[in-house]
């Protein structure tokens, strides 16, 4: 087989963590990240998918990457638990970068369950009723408010609180630290120390996530059998966690389930799916792990979104757009 990306630490089943990483399975906040994941970054200029796969630290920044999606807390629980539902968190980040266009007087329409309900219906990735369930949960959780524009007493605007940027900058750190491992962009850099008008600014510059999403996905289409079911994505990075610890109990269901905050029936779906389509193999202590097409897949999928991250950090940066509109 012919393959897309050269990855010069493949083919081999049993990477482990690179000696520099201090490896915590337990959440920790993401100033504990920040504090201790890099130190003489080796820079470079070229942050295309090719170039960080070939990267002397990308293995590295891939292992922190998917620690951090595991174990990272944003707000009271982990990454992993609060955003395994595909409809929470893309109606998070369509409400992210909505709210930055706007406060950065930005062609953008005003933030309601109508405008969220529109954009979910056209990639036809939920129904109205799961949208306004997620809705009306962000709004318990005190990470948005219901407002009532003067104009028109009748209509909603749903306001990002206070809550919702602190989770959105963790978010944004999640991305930015493996980054700042690999490349020297100021911005990248601003993301990384917890600059807020920096990942508001990236937010702004970015084509919609879920359009983000699903161009990483389909360009790295041999994951779409296990990365589209609910949580597949994070039950990958589970298992690969585990491998890459050596830690035999991680890799059973159960333990899996309760890292990605679904019923280990679940997982076990995922992880047949995966082996149907030539990702998982079982070894001969009866544990599934990834086939070399999955570990390409997966390391270059990771190279993709980090690329794609540092691609609008960049263009934020040309823009200048961490500046916002005077409030009234």
């Amino acid at each position: 087989m012919t393959w897309r990306y050269a990855i010069p630490f493949l083919p081999t089943p049993n990477i482990r963590i690179t000696e520099r990483m201090a490896y915590k399975t337990e959440s920790q906040t993401i100033e504990g990240f920040r504090t201790n994941a890099y130190q003489g970054a080796n820079y470079a200029q070229d942050a295309s998918v090719e170039a960080l796969l070939q990267h002397p630290r990308f293995l590295e920044a891939a292992q922190l990457y998917v620690r951090m999606n595991l174990n990272a807390r944003v707000g009271e629980t982990t990454v992993a638990k609060t955003f395994s539902e595909p409809t929470w968190h893309i109606l998070f980040c369509i409400a992210a970068k909505t709210s930055a266009q706007n406060d950065r007087g930005l062609d953008s329409p005003a933030l309601t369950p109508t405008y969220l309900k529109s954009e979910m219906a056209a990639l036809g990735l939920s129904s109205h009723g799961k949208i306004d369930s997620a809705i009306k949960r962000m709004v318990d959780r005190g990470w948005l408010e219901k407002t009532t524009p003067p104009q028109d007493r009748r209509a909603v605007v749903l306001k990002p609180t206070e809550a919702f940027f602190a989770v959105d900058d963790d978010l944004g750190a999640i991305y930015a630290i493996p980054s700042a491992i690999l490349v020297d962009d100021a911005w990248v850099a601003r993301i990384a120390a917890g600059d807020r008008a920096a990942t508001r600014g990236m937010r702004a510059v970015g084509r919609s996530v879920v359009e983000e999403s699903l161009a990483i996905i389909q360009r790295n289409s041999v994951m779409l059998p296990t990365l589209l079911p609910n949580a597949g994505w994070l039950i990958l990075f589970a298992l690969v966690d585990a491998i890459w610890r050596d830690d035999v109990d991680d890799r059973r269901f159960s333990a899996i389930a309760r890292k990605c905050n679904v019923s280990p029936p679940h997982v076990k779906t995922v992880m047949l799916l995966g082996r149907k389509y030539g990702l998982l193999e079982e070894t001969a202590q009866g544990l599934l792990a990834p086939t070399e097409s999955a570990w390409r897949s997966t390391f270059a999928w990771i190279a993709d979104c980090l690329a794609t991250f540092i691609a609008c950090c960049r263009v934020a940066e040309q823009t200048r757009l961490s500046v916002t509109r005077p409030v009234a």
